[in-house]
Order: structure tokens, then C-alpha cells, then sequence
């Protein structure tokens, strides 16, 4: 039903009820437009937590062993372990499904599913965008004495 259309319908009808009709209205045109989020995107968290459980014990910021962090988009396209929007060019992609155990990742565990694999060179296809930031949990110093 068409704004219009639906402007009439409300004229005619109580206060009470087309309040009512206009909330259900908003509800499902809002609902519809943000539904039309394409659906074959891999989601980010998705990817963040794959390499969260995966890999940031040896290659996360705190880690020593590369020169990048591998919860930070920005950080691996930089190193040039991403190329964005080039999955076969990216570097990360090639040691996460090489079939040499001396060069696959991770390390001394077992190789990360199709299913994880696909999430990642979908992401890097995607334009390797940046991850969502984690939730930083408050200081218990900084807590007001109420809670």
C-alpha cells in the first residue's frame, strides 16, 4: 500500500485506531527496508570471531609473531596480508588453506572448515571492511560506589 493510499485509510479511521495502523505501517516498511540487507554477505562478526577463535592467540595485537593484528582489517591490509576485494592475492587466504602442514595456519591444529575458509575469502572478496569494534567492559575502579 502506497504512503497515499495509506494516508486516506488513517482520515477515516478513530484516533486511537489509526495510531495504531500507522505504528504497523512504520513497523513493516522500516522492517522491509532494513530486511533488504543482502543476505549473501558474509557477516563481519562472523569473520571476527572465526579469526578471534582461530588465530588472534598467535597473530591478535597482543601477540608477537607477525607484524599485524588479525582482528584489525585496517592493520592486515596494511601489513599486505589482505588484498581487498582479491581473496587468491591475499596472503592470509593462502596459509589458511595451503596443504602444506609447514605453511597452513593454524599451526599444530586442525585447518579451518570449508565453512570458515568460504567466510573469510567471501570477507577479503567483499573488500575486507573493517570488523565491528568489541564491547570494552568498564573499569571496576571508575564504577560509581551505587552499583
Amino acid at each position: 500500500m502506497s504512503a497515499q493510499n495509506f494516508a486516506k485509510v488513517l482520515r477515516k479511521a478513530k484516533p486511537c485506531l489509526a495510531t495504531g495502523l500507522w505504528i504497523c505501517f512504520l513497523t513493516i516498511n522500516l522492517a522491509g527496508s532494513s530486511a533488504g540487507a543482502d543476505p549473501s554477505k558474509v557477516s563481519l562478526s562472523e569473520v571476527k570471531e572465526i579469526l578471534r577463535s582461530r588465530c588472534a592467540d598467535c597473530h591478535g595485537a597482543e601477540a608477537s609473531s607477525t607484524d599485524f593484528d588479525v582482528l584489525d582489517a585496517e592493520s592486515m591490509l596494511k601489513a599486505n596480508a589482505v588484498k581487498s576485494g582479491k581473496p587468491e592475492e591475499s596472503k592470509l587466504l593462502e596459509v589458511i588453506v595451503s596443504e602444506d602442514e609447514k605453511i597452513r595456519m593454524p599451526k599444530d591444529l586442525p585447518p579451518l572448515s570449508s565453512n570458515e575458509t568460504d567466510k573469510i575469502r567471501r570477507w577479503i572478496a567483499e573488500g575486507a571492511t573493517s570488523f565491528p569494534s568489541d564491547v570494552v567492559m568498564p573499569d571496576e575502579n571508575s564504577r560509581e560506589d551505587a552499583f
